[in-house]
C-alpha cells in the first residue's frame, strides 16, 4: 500500500497486476483532485474601549490544501474586503456594537468567509477647567476648558458653573469670570460626550484687590 498526492485537476493512473507464470494485465482509470476551499474563522467576539487598540485575528483559519495565501478583512460591514493581513487593527473612535468580515483564500480560487463583532464601550470625557486663573476686582478673567479630551473626539458640551453653587448654568469652551469683591473662588467645567458621559473639574480664580482711587 502506497499514498501518492496529486495535484488538482485529473490524472490519468495506469495499475498492472502479474501472477506467478508471467502474465499481467494493466487497468487505467482517472483520478480527479477537487480543491476545498479553506475556512475562514475571524476570531471574537472582540471587545475594547473607546482610545484602544482592538486587533481582530483571523490565525484560526485553516485550508485542507495547508495553504491560505490570501486574508482579507471587512472593517466597516460594506462587503469590500479592504484591508489585508492575517491581523487588523479595529478602530475605535465610535463607540457601538459593530459587524466585522474575513475573507480567506487558498490561491486555488477556493474562499472562506466569516464575521464577528466588535463592541467598543463608552468612556466619559477628561474635563479640563484650566488655571489657576487670576485678576484685578471686576476685570473679566477669561476660563478656557480646550484642553477637555474624550478618546472618541465626541464631546458635544462644555458647561460652566462660574459661581460654585453646583448649577453649570454658563455655556461654552469658555467663560467670562468677573467678581467685584476679592478673594480665591472656585469654579467648575463639566464637559458631556454625545453618548451622555460626563466629565467633571475645578480650577480657582484669585481675584485681587484693587486700590481705590481719590479723585
Amino acid at each position: 500500500t502506497s499514498t501518492v498526492e496529486y495535484a488538482l485537476g485529473t490524472t490519468t493512473l495506469s495499475f498492472r497486476v502479474t501472477d506467478d507464470d508471467g502474465a499481467t494485465d494493466v487497468a487505467t482509470f482517472d483520478v480527479t483532485m477537487v480543491n476545498v476551499p479553506p475556512t475562514a474563522d475571524a476570531g471574537g467576539p472582540y471587545a475594547g474601549n473607546e482610545g484602544d487598540t482592538i486587533t481582530l485575528d483571523g490565525s484560526g483559519s485553516s485550508d485542507p490544501g495547508g495553504i491560505i495565501d490570501l486574508y482579507e478583512w471587512d472593517l466597516d460591514n460594506d462587503g469590500t474586503f479592504e484591508t489585508p493581513g492575517v491581523t487588523a487593527s479595529f478602530p475605535t473612535s465610535t463607540s457601538g456594537v459593530f459587524t466585522v468580515g474575513l475573507r480567506v483564500g487558498d490561491g486555488n480560487g477556493g474562499f472562506g468567509t466569516d464575521s464577528t463583532t466588535v463592541t467598543v464601550s463608552n468612556v466619559a470625557p477628561t474635563a479640563e477647567a484650566g488655571g489657576p486663573y487670576a485678576g484685578d476686582e471686576n476685570a473679566v478673567i477669561v476660563v478656557d476648558g480646550s484642553a477637555s479630551s474624550d478618546p472618541g473626539n465626541d464631546i458635544v458640551s462644555y458647561d460652566w458653573d462660574l459661581d460654585n453653587d453646583g448649577t453649570y448654568e454658563t455655556p461654552g469652551v469658555t467663560g467670562n469670570f468677573t467678581s467685584a469683591t476679592s478673594g480665591v473662588f472656585t469654579i467648575g467645567l463639566q464637559v458631556t460626550d454625545d453618548d451622555g458621559a460626563v466629565g467633571v473639574d475645578t480650577a480657582t480664580v484669585t481675584v485681587t484687590n484693587v486700590v481705590p482711587v481719590v479723585d
